[in-house]
């Protein structure tokens, strides 16, 4: 609608100095609050549509493994691999024991397995949706086996190849903490407790971001916290993770991510 802003000036007895005036269009917001443009499904140049070969799922530019040990096994990045290893999810030091994954959904611009998993008393879903930007999306869903407690901790190690994790990135103040970007420096690197965090070599690189969720089902009296994102990189070797410990547990001296 049409509103009319008037702005007077008076002086120090209250008498009027100066009004000005003028009308103001405010649009009706409900016909853009609503509106649907720019949501779409297409695949969007110059990315390209998803292919999907047996457990590998490949985007413009890069190739993710699945199906192994890990729930990730193998990731190409213009043409070399990051990962040293599967990406494996542990309960209470073990890893969790695998199905082969199914795909349950394929399209152009995203791709969705689903995977049983056991280990440490408990049973375990995992989807994962990998979208044509890259991304790549992990749901887990864990249920005790028999009502029991489940493992004191959950963790999630992810071996990278230190040739391509020359650079690194976390959140913090950049102006005070000269770790938050940069080089890896030669005595290595760790930042414990970070919500995000992200490494490379300037032409490749690997993200992990916010702060995994973890939905429990069955008897689990006690719901996990102290859920963090963890990176440490030494000349010879990288490794990032995430690891979380049931409610009422202290923190281990343990470094993260190990």
């Amino acid at each position: 609608g049409e509103y009319q802003v008037v702005v007077a000036a008076t002086g120090a007895g209250g008498e009027e100095l100066a009004e000005a005036q003028t009308s103001v269009i405010v649009p009706d917001a409900a016909a853009w609050q609503e509106a649907k443009a720019g949501v779409t499904d297409q695949v969007l140049p110059p990315w390209t549509p998803l292919e999907v070969a047996g457990n590998s799922v490949a985007c413009w530019g890069r190739r993710y493994d699945f199906g192994g040990a890990g729930i990730l096994d193998g990731l190409i990045s213009a043409q070399a691999e990051l990962l040293g290893g599967p990406c494996e999810l542990l309960a209470d030091g073990s890893a969790v024991v695998w199905d082969a994954p199914i795909v349950v959904e394929a399209a152009d611009d995203h791709v969705t397995m689903a995977r049983a998993g056991t280990g440490a008393g408990l049973t375990l879903r995992l989807r994962t949706t990998t979208e044509f930007d890259g991304m790549v999306r992990f749901d887990l869903t864990v249920t005790p086996v028999d009502g029991t407690a489940g493992p004191g901790e959950l963790a999630l190690r992810v071996p990278l190849i230190s040739d391509h994790a020359s650079l690194m990135n976390h959140p913090g103040n950049w102006f005070e903490d000269e770790t938050c970007a940069g080089a890896v420096p030669a005595e290595g690197w760790e930042a414990p407790n970070t919500v995000w965090l992200w490494t490379g070599d300037g032409m490749r690189n690997v993200g992990c971001a916010g702060l995994p969720k973890i939905r429990r089902r069955g008897g689990w009296g006690r719901i996990y916290r102290e859920s963090r994102w963890s990176r440490r990189v030494t000349a010879r070797s990288c490794r990032c993770g995430w690891r979380t410990r049931r409610a009422g547990w202290r923190r281990s001296a343990a470094s993260p991510g190990g």
